[in-house]
C-alpha cells in the first residue's frame, strides 16, 4: 500500500479551519503526492483527495496550477533563504564554509523524492502546460541562482573571491553541485541519492570550483 492509500484524509473541510491553514494543508498534500512515484496522473486531483478538500475549493485557494506549484516550491525554498543571511566571512576560508553548507542544504533539498518528483511533474508537461515549467524555474532554479549570485558578489567586492561575472559563477556552481545526479534520478537511471551522497557530490562541486584543476 503506497502513501497515497495510508495518508488519504477524510473529506470535507473541518469548518473551524482557516484559508490560510487550508492553504498549508493542500501544500503539506502536495509534498506526498509529488514525491509518490506511484501517481503519475491528475495529480491536482490527487492533492484536493489528498488534504480532504474539492479541486475548486483547490482552485479557490491557488487559482491555477501554475500558482499552486510557484507556492509548492516558494514553501520549500523559504528554508534556504537564511543560508546567505549569515555574518560576512572575514576570510576566505570562512567563505569556503559558508559556501559549503549553502551547497549541502542546496543538494539535499534538489536531490529529495520531493524535487525529483516536481521535477518529473514540469519535464512531463512542459509542451502542454509551460506555465508550470516557467514557474518552477522562475521560483526554484531561478531564484536560487538570484541567492547565491548576490552572495558571491558581496565576496567578490570585499576581495574574498575573484569572479568575473557572479550570475554565471552561480549556475554553473548549482548545475555542477546537483544536475547529474537530479537527472539521472529523474531519468530512472540510479536511485535519488542520500543525504549523505548528495552532500559529497556537492563537496566535491566546491572544491572544483574554488580549485579548478591545478596539480
Amino acid at each position: 500500500m503506497h502513501v497515497m492509500q495510508r495518508n488519504k484524509r477524510p473529506r470535507g473541510r473541518p469548518p473551524t479551519r482557516t484559508p490560510e491553514e487550508t492553504r498549508a494543508l493542500v501544500l503539506e498534500s502536495a509534498a506526498e503526492v509529488i514525491a509518490d512515484p506511484a501517481v503519475s496522473r491528475s495529480r491536482i486531483d490527487a492533492i484536493a483527495s489528498h488534504a480532504g478538500i474539492s479541486k475548486r475549493t483547490l482552485y479557490e485557494l491557488f487559482g491555477s496550477k501554475e500558482e499552486l506549484l510557484a507556492a509548492f516550491i516558494r514553501s520549500r525554498r523559504d528554508d534556504l533563504l537564511h543560508l546567505t543571511e549569515a555574518a560576512p566571512p572575514a576570510d576566505s576560508g570562512e567563505v569556503e564554509t559558508i559556501l559549503r553548507r549553502f551547497l549541502h542544504a542546496i543538494a539535499r533539498h534538489v536531490l529529495s523524492p520531493v524535487s525529483v518528483g516536481t521535477f518529473r511533474l514540469v519535464t512531463a508537461t512542459a509542451c502542454t502546460s509551460p506555465g508550470l515549467a516557467r514557474s518552477f524555474q522562475r521560483e526554484g532554479p531561478g531564484r536560487s541562482v538570484e541567492i547565491l549570485s548576490a552572495w558571491l558578489g558581496e565576496q567578490r567586492d570585499r576581495g574574498l573571491l575573484r569572479l568575473a561575472d557572479p550570475d554565471t559563477a552561480a549556475a554553473m556552481l548549482l548545475s555542477m553541485a546537483t544536475a547529474q545526479p537530479l537527472r539521472d534520478a529523474v531519468l530512472g537511471l540510479a536511485p535519488i541519492p542520500t543525504p549523505a551522497d548528495a552532500e559529497a557530490h556537492a563537496d566535491r562541486a566546491l572544491d572544483l570550483f574554488l580549485n579548478g584543476c591545478r596539480p
